[in-house]
């Protein structure tokens, strides 16, 4: 996976579909309802992602979110974080 300003976190990215290839891989299929969203535009602000929540909202309503490359959601929102860079 190769793309120059595409996105700061390919590792991440990549990480996350080659546990969904293997997963399918392994067992056939996925046992959840996956969206998968991979927004690349968080270095100059994310414009578009709050019109796409919008828009799309119901569509991609969910039990769990996982985000790979940003801070928490807010106050009294549960997160884990499971590594930092540097």
């Amino acid at each position: 996976m190769w793309g120059r300003g595409v996105v700061d976190d390919k590792g991440q990215v990549h990480i996350h579909a080659k546990a969904i290839e293997s997963f399918i891989r392994t067992a056939g299929k996925l046992p959840i309802n996956l969206k998968l969203i991979v927004e690349g535009e968080e270095e100059v602000g994310s414009d578009h992602l709050d019109q796409l929540m919008r828009d799309k909202g119901t569509d991609l309503a969910a039990d769990f979110v996982c985000v790979s490359d940003t801070a928490m959601f807010g106050r009294g929102i549960p997160s884990l974080c499971v590594g930092c860079e540097g």
